[in-house]
């Protein structure tokens, strides 16, 4: 990665960066169904949580399966059956509502379905 050190890039473990998602919906909120909907954007990390700051509100820490994540993001695979998966990384392609599951293309050249439960963002 360039971060524009004079020394040159900077070497980091894909573990090591934390990705700024924009325009995620937040979803089965339960105590809050009022947030059920509408959209944010990922700000920051913290204590196994996401940080999502609320279009025109609070910002709220949520698990990453509180969030459905637009077509392109990054995410590992984890706690899959299959466990050849587990953490590989991919591209969410897509998600499908009823299904409740994305369509992830992973490194590999592979698309799967997942939960959201089973991204690691």
């Amino acid at each position: 990665v360039d971060v524009g050190l004079e020394s040159g890039p900077l070497a980091l473990r894909p573990s090591n960066i934390q990705q700024l998602i924009q325009n995620v919906e937040i979803v089965d909120i339960a105590s809050k169904p009022e947030y059920n909907g509408k959209l944010g954007n990922v700000s920051s990390y913290k204590d196994g949580r996401l940080i999502v700051q609320v279009a025109g509100g609070r910002a709220m820490a949520l698990k990453s399966d509180k969030i459905i994540v637009p077509n392109g993001t990054r995410v590992t695979l984890q706690n899959l059956s299959n466990e050849k998966y587990n953490g590989i990384q991919g591209n969410v392609l897509e998600y499908d509502r009823a299904a409740g599951r994305y369509t992830v293309q992973t490194s590999r050249g592979q698309n799967i379905r997942v939960k959201r439960e089973n991204c690691k963002l």
